[in-house]
């Protein structure tokens, strides 16, 4: 069996990537159209607090496929693991930082970079299984038609999901940085605009960037209106 719809070819992902790129770049640079400096080094944090809590996940997975879980079961309920992981780790390297609006929009900005190149990289390894007529690849397509992932993609819904999916991460930096506490609850925030995602994948690409669209443009407003960039009177 092979796939309904392959992915567009490999310049319509490189297309895709470079807008990604370009649209989180955008956003990394809004603090200087405000009048702040880039930190560096804090946004350097972020990306590898990203890292950090991908890897933090890896045993929770593991531990549910030794237990049996099916992949029905680890595709409904694993990408909820982000709102735990990467929240706790994002709460603790703000705490680490002085938590200023330009540190901490620098961390949200890492972390959002970080994830673009990462997405970025998955696409391209989804484009060759598509490709593929091997045992495995086959079974790989037949999973990813599941979650809606083997039709057609233009690569503009990349860039969207990149610059909304990067805004919902800075926006959820700045919020923690600016009241830590709030992390209660943008655990469980995080992990039912995960599971949402998932769930909406195979209804349809333009369904799922709505909400991705949505949630990101919340967080990231709020997370402004939070430091005073935007909203104050």
């Amino acid at each position: 069996m092979t796939a309904r719809t392959p992915l567009r070819g490999t310049l319509g992902q490189a297309a895709g990537g470079v807008g990604a790129l370009a649209a989180t770049a955008a956003l990394v640079f809004v603090p200087v159209w405000l009048g702040h400096e880039v930190s560096w080094g804090w946004f350097g944090a972020g990306a590898l607090g990203w890292v950090l809590a991908l890897v933090l996940r890896l045993p929770v997975i593991l531990g549910l496929r030794r237990l049996g879980a099916d992949m029905d079961v680890m595709r409904r309920w694993t990408p909820a693991l982000a709102g735990p992981t990467e929240e706790v780790v994002r709460l603790v390297v703000v705490l680490v930082a002085s938590r200023d609006f330009a540190t901490a929009y620098a961390i949200g900005a890492g972390w959002a970079a970080v994830e673009a190149v990462y997405g970025i990289q998955v696409g391209f390894v989804r484009l060759s299984l598509m490709r593929r007529d091997d045992p495995k690849a086959l079974e790989a397509q037949q999973e990813l038609a599941k979650i809606g992932l083997d039709r057609e993609i233009a690569p503009a819904w990349g860039v969207v999901e990149r610059l909304f999916a990067g805004a919902a991460h800075i926006g959820f930096t700045l919020l923690v940085a600016q009241w830590p506490l709030l992390v209660v609850a943008l655990i469980p925030i995080h992990a039912a605009v995960n599971m949402g995602v998932m769930a909406l994948l195979p209804r349809g690409i333009g369904r799922t960037e709505a909400l991705v669209a949505l949630s990101g443009t919340a967080l990231y407003v709020g997370g402004l209106a939070a430091f005073g960039v935007i909203g104050a009177t």
